[in-house]
Order: C-alpha cells, then structure tokens, then sequence
C-alpha cells in the first residue's frame, strides 16, 4: 500500500467524520442548504484526491478499491458521481499498470521464435532451408511487434504476465502429454512421417494458447500478486517432479535389454521392451495431465494465508533443492543403491524443506537479495564442506556427510545475519489498523463574532500497513 495513498485515506476520515459525525439541533435553514452544497464539493474533492493518489501508479490493487469503495460509503457519494471522477482520471493516468509488459512482450516473442517459427513451416509442407529461416525471422519480428502494440493500453501487472507464461508453460507440456497419449511421435502411426509432424506440430501450437488463457482465467479469479505467482509457478513445478519421483517408485520405467542386434531374431525382447515403454510413457503423460491442475490448486491453497514478497517464493523452493541434496548425501552415507528410495528421499526431504523454510518466512518480508544470501550460505557451507572432503582424501562416505554437514551450518550461520522486515499485513486476514475515540471539535460561530462552537464528535482512523 503506498503511502501517499493511506496519508490520504487517514485525511479523509479524520477531516470528514469529524466535521460530519456532529450534533447540531439548529433547523435547516439556506445557510445550511449552502453548507450541504459545500459539503458535497468537498467531499467529491476528497474522493478525487484519494482515487487520484491511488491511480498514480496506473494501477489499483484489490486493497485500494476495498479502501475507495468504503470511503465512497462514508462521504455518501452516489454512483454516477463516483463513476464521473474515476473515468476522468483514467482518461490522465490510464486504467491499467505496464510494469509486466516488457515480460509479456518477451513471452511471446519467444514463442513465435521458439515455437511457430519453425512450426509453420512443418503446417504448410514447406520443410526447405528458406522457409525454415525466413520463417523464423518473420514471426520473431512480428510477434514482438504486435505483441507490443496489443499490449499498449492492456493492464499488464508483473503478476498477470507471470501467470501467462505459467498457463502457456502448462499448455505447453500438456501438448506432449496429449502427443504421448495418441502416438502422434510414433512414426508406425502414420503411413506418412510428415502427417504425424504436422499432428504433432499442430497439438503443440494448439495447446499454448489454451494454457495461456487458463493463467488469464485464474489470475482473474485468484489475483495473485507477483511474489505470490512465482510461488504458484514454482510449487508447480515441485508438485510435478514430485509426482514423476512417486511414478518412478510405484511403476518402475521399463529396462532396455542389452541386445547388439535389435533384429536378431523373431521373438526379440527389444521389441517387447519398445511395447512397454510406450506404455510406461502414456501414463506419465497421464500423471502430466493429472499433476499440473493438483499443483496449481495445492499451491494456491498453501500460499493463500501469506503476502508473498519475490523473496518469500524462492525460499520455499531452496528448502525443496537442500532437501533433494541432502537426500542424496543420506543415503550414500547408507550405501544405498536403489532408484526407487532415491525419488522416495526427494519427496519425503524435499517437502520436509518447503516445511522448514516456509516456518522461517513466517511472519517476514524476505527481499531477493535475503533469499540469495541464504542460499548463498547454503551453497557455501556444502563447497566449504565439500573442500574439507577433498583436502583430507575422505571416502565417499564421509564427503557426503561432510557436504551434508557443511550446507546445514551455512543455512544456520546465515539466518542470524539477516534480519528482513516484519510481513505487511493482509486486509480481511490480518490485522487492520481501526480506531475509534470520543473528540471534540472547535468551530467559529457564524451568528456571533469571536464565538466559538465547541461540538461533541468522534475521531474516526482507518488505515491499511
């Protein structure tokens, strides 16, 4: 909440309900008519001054129209005078923030180089070098530039931006689940290779856009804001690993035999082998489609009772890597050997980081440059310990105890050296800063001179962190 914008509504309330919120048994009379007139002017000033403050940035938060909406109740201001005030100012400052735009830009951009591009061509049978290229060329060149001109007057907050390169992301990896499901990249699908690339190709370029209006969707619904859908955008992205780690330890990935030639004999285990792969790939495409939307909603659900600066949505996901790593160093301390206990020891130590690290956010604003330096600290403590392996010959054992050891210090050696701010409260959640006390108010009288008017009336603050 910006601060010219909470000096404002505290002016508002103090100056208004104290002149407002008075008793005055005097009858109405045209000096008072001329009062209420006066009174009408001022209060639509005063509208105007605090929507004005809150606009500057060419954006309004969900806390400031809460705040706008209350204080157009307490001056008792219709809706068509509201609404006359607000479109003028947006006529000035626009209606929408550009502070995500350049990342919106940058998205785009790269998927028409990145993806349609050299998708076109494959489309439009047109598979020689020029087209290749030139194509490449064209679409780099024009998605920037109508991306930028669709984007001129859009209401583009880093947040809305983050969550439409997530859903394009998302869209993107349910193109290749869909692909596996129907073996659109089994060339034995089509008779004609180039049919099932164009397929292949199409399902891919389809499904981008979807995923991307499906961020718009729940960036509507949820309104994140940008700390809290890097949160969502990475705890997806854990929840997906996650559920990959349990597919690999439920339903092990089929082995490749060991054959020199593929086609030896008849009944060759090789070709049994292709059949059970294809089969293990379609069900992880399945997980795929499964896991994406329980990510989004389980992060979302995690993330919901937090104002999540940048900072506090990368430390989280450094508890999740310090896990992983720790479960690899665990259980070569053990000796272990086993595929399956690996994935288990990601999941298990890398959700019981998220846990620790989501306890040490609580309560606080981390900055980026706090949740670098913890992982910074992290990361020094295993190459200090690392370092001390290496200097003393130790076996492998030990290094990763000594790895395993020196990363746990780095993170508890850090932690006392920053010291981030106290979290901002969250409105309907938290604490809101209300007070209400009995006042009395000094007035010139206007029916004697040198008289003054003392009038019984409440002091009415209300104000948001």
């Amino acid at each position: 909440m910006k601060l010219i914008f909470v000096i404002a509504i505290t002016f508002v309330f103090n100056n208004y309900l104290a002149a407002s919120i008075s008793i005055d048994s005097a009858k109405i009379d045209s000096a008072s008519l001329f009062q209420r007139q006066e009174s009408v002017s001022r209060d639509t000033s005063v509208y105007r001054q605090a929507y004005q403050a809150a606009i500057k940035d060419n954006h309004l938060s969900n806390d400031e129209k809460k705040i706008l909406h209350a204080l157009q109740k307490a001056l008792n201001l219709d809706d068509a005078r509201v609404n006359l005030i607000e479109q003028r100012l947006q006529l000035k400052y626009g209606d929408g923030e550009q502070s995500g735009r350049w990342q919106f830009v940058l998205q785009n951009t790269g998927w028409g180089a990145g993806l349609y591009g050299w998708g076109l061509p494959y489309l439009l049978g047109k598979d020689e070098t020029r087209w290749m290229v030139g194509m490449e060329m064209l679409t780099l060149g024009s998605t920037f530039y109508f991306s930028q001109k669709y984007s001129e007057k859009m209401d583009l907050p880093l947040a809305r931006s983050q969550m439409l390169g997530l859903g394009s992301s998302i869209g993107l990896h349910y193109g290749f689940a869909i692909n596996e499901l129907f073996e659109l990249n089994n060339e034995d699908y089509y008779d004609n290779e180039e049919d099932e690339k164009r397929a292949w190709m199409a399902t891919l370029m389809t499904t981008v856009p979807i995923g991307m209006l499906a961020g718009q969707n729940l960036y509507n619904r949820w309104q994140p804001d940008y700390g809290r859908t890097w949160a969502l955008s990475l705890g997806t992205f854990v929840g997906l690993k996650s559920a990959y780690d349990m597919q690999v330890v439920l339903d092990p990935e089929p082995e490749e035999p060991m054959i020199v030639d593929p086609y030896q004999s008849e009944k060759n285990p090789y070709k049994k082998w292709i059949d059970d792969q294809t089969s293990w790939e379609k069900r992880r495409a399945l997980i795929t489609m499964t896991a994406y939307p329980l990510a989004v909603l389980g992060s979302k659900i995690l993330t919901e009772n937090k104002n999540y600066t940048f900072g506090d949505a990368i430390m989280p996901f450094q508890g999740y890597l310090s896990g992983v790593v720790y479960s690899y160093m665990l259980l070569d301390m053990l000796n272990v050997d086993k595929q399956s206990l690996y994935r288990l020891g990601n999941v298990g130590l890398g959700f019981s980081g998220i846990y620790l690290y989501q306890k040490m956010i609580a309560g606080y604003d981390y900055t980026f440059g706090e949740s670098f330096l913890m992982g910074l600290g992290t990361a020094s403590g295993m190459a200090f310990g690392l370092g001390t392996a290496i200097i003393t010959e130790a076996s492998s054992q030990l290094t990763s105890l000594f790895v395993l050891c020196g990363g746990i210090s780095g993170t508890l050696l850090t932690k006392p050296m920053i010291t981030p701010q106290k979290e901002s409260p969250i409105i309907n959640n938290q604490e809101t800063r209300l007070s209400i006390s009995p006042a009395l108010y000094f007035e010139n009288s206007r029916e004697k001179k040198n008289a003054v008017k003392i009038l019984p009336g409440l002091d009415f603050s209300y104000q948001l962190p």
